[in-house]
């Protein structure tokens, strides 16, 4: 698999339409299927039920499942709550924050310090909400 360097190397050196469908059709499948399918294969890799996400996560079982299908696609504030449920690295929240197209945790906001510290140290997200409100900052929810 490429790294995003390279393939965005290869993209800007696209001059024709056919290159473009080239790089569209090598892309890596699973994240441009969405976060869902992330989530499915991580879920998958580390033997983690849905059940057992949606209990860490404090969100209903079937909106999980709905994410999972691609039925929702979760804002940030949620995606950060499953990597917290999920015990994922700070690579993989990003990379999940990526697929799904939005904005990744940035160490110069004070909000994302917290989240990212909070995603570090494996906090449970009610660890984390209360870390937020400690520094009155907004709670994931």
């Amino acid at each position: 698999m490429e790294d995003t360097g390279s393939l965005l190397n290869r993209l800007n050196k696209a001059k024709r339409h056919s290159d473009l469908e080239s790089h569209i059709d090598s892309l890596d499948g699973v994240a441009s299927k969405g976060y869902g399918a992330y989530l499915q294969k991580y879920l998958a890799e580390h033997d983690m039920s849905v059940a057992d996400l949606s209990k860490r996560a404090l969100m209903d079982r079937s909106y999980c499942y709905q994410i999972i299908r691609g039925e929702k696609h979760p804002g940030r504030d949620k995606i950060v709550a499953i990597a917290l449920a999920c015990g994922m690295t700070l690579d993989e929240t990003q990379r999940g924050l990526e697929i799904a197209s939005e904005g990744i945790l940035y160490s110069r906001s004070r909000r994302d310090s917290v989240l990212i510290y909070a995603v570090n140290n494996k906090l449970s997200v009610v660890s984390a909400n209360a870390l937020l409100e400690q520094y009155n900052e907004t709670p994931l929810f």
